[in-house]
């Protein structure tokens, strides 16, 4: 089964989240972390996506794997603390080319922490969040 981490490019919908109170001198649309979900699991799972693609948006700004490398393939298991920091990064499964692997490891040391996890029902990041496998390919 795979956890909502796993699931990088996932269209969010807000059709269920309930918009947080906001003053009329405010217009601007609020984050989605700024949602009041109250009881709404799919707000939560918004989140979470959400989480997902900063996650994958920051590693690619990091990640310096060269076109040469697209064929490349590698497995991380990664940790979470509930603030959004790295617990345990360690790769599961090796590309084979061990600089392809440091430069990602690297990659997504510079991507953390991700403040926005604080937002997530304890609950939610436990089940979610907390410890994932997630494959990254070169090139991408």
């Amino acid at each position: 089964m795979f956890t909502k981490i796993q699931m990088l490019f996932v269209l969010l919908s807000f059709s269920l989240c309930s918009w947080a109170q906001a003053s009329d001198a405010d217009k601007k649309e609020p984050s989605i972390f700024e949602l009041n979900c109250n009881q709404s699991n799919a707000c939560e799972m918004a989140k979470v996506d959400e989480i997902a693609n900063i996650i994958s948006e920051r590693v690619k700004l990091y990640w310096s794997a060269v076109q040469s490398q697209r064929d490349l393939r590698a497995k991380v298991h990664l940790e979470l603390s509930s603030t959004g920091e790295i617990v345990l990064l360690e790769i599961d499964l090796s590309s084979g080319d061990d600089a392809f692997d440091e430069s990602l490891k690297t990659a997504i040391y510079q991507s953390f922490p991700i403040e926005e996890v604080k937002f997530i029902k304890p609950e939610v990041f436990d089940e979610q969040l907390k410890e994932n496998r997630i494959m990254f390919m070169g090139g991408f």
